[in-house]
């Protein structure tokens, strides 16, 4: 659906900026067993017409509600995108997120960049997920989920070291602070 009416990945282009503007988030609710080739078309519609900014909203496995912001990459038409493959192994975590959650990945990508951090070379790590087609969205999402939890508990740890507070409570300066020197660099590989 686009607004209240039912629509295609072709039909991203009828989002009009003054309807819905480019500073705001496309919400993304997608019923749990979609397939990903789906969901790539509407990715790269959306990157087609500089709409990457998303909020997916999903739900545990519990039924807690979940909600995570991510930032398509450029049109690769209209931007050269880095090459994953040129990055060292040893900057490098690949992740196959396959057809089932893997809560393990969360602390795969906290020791990783940890390790990294430790080292000084946290800006260089990237984090590679993988996802085939045939994955639902669901499996997506919720691996997704893990990989990000990962980098968020470096934050949190961070946020009450640096300020003896919880990181979603830092003011703008001190979210900054705390992530400095460590940003998310997640690649999600599209096969």
């Amino acid at each position: 659906y686009i607004g209240d009416q039912p629509s295609s990945p072709e039909e991203i282009k009828r989002i009009q900026d003054s309807d819905y503007p480019k500073s705001d988030p496309i919400v993304m609710m997608v019923d749990k067993e979609q397939p990903m080739e789906f969901i790539r078309k509407i990715h790269t519609a959306l990157r087609e017409e500089d709409r990457r900014k998303l909020l997916y909203v999903g739900q545990t496995a519990i039924g807690e509600r979940v909600e995570i912001v991510h930032m398509l990459p450029p049109d690769r038409k209209k931007v050269v995108l880095p090459d994953v493959n040129k990055i060292s192994k040893e900057n490098l975590l690949k992740i196959e997120l396959g057809l089932k959650e893997d809560p393990t990945n969360q602390q795969k990508v906290y020791e990783f960049v940890t390790n990294h951090l430790h080292q000084g070379t946290a800006e260089r790590c990237v984090v590679s997920a993988r996802i085939n087609d045939n994955a639902t969205y669901s499996s997506y999402l919720s691996n997704y989920f893990h990989i990000k939890e990962g980098y968020i508990r470096l934050y949190q740890e961070r946020a009450h070291e640096m300020f003896g507070k919880d990181f979603y409570e830092t003011t703008r300066e001190e979210y900054l602070a705390v992530r400095d020197r460590l940003p998310t660099n997640l690649s999600i590989a599209e096969d």
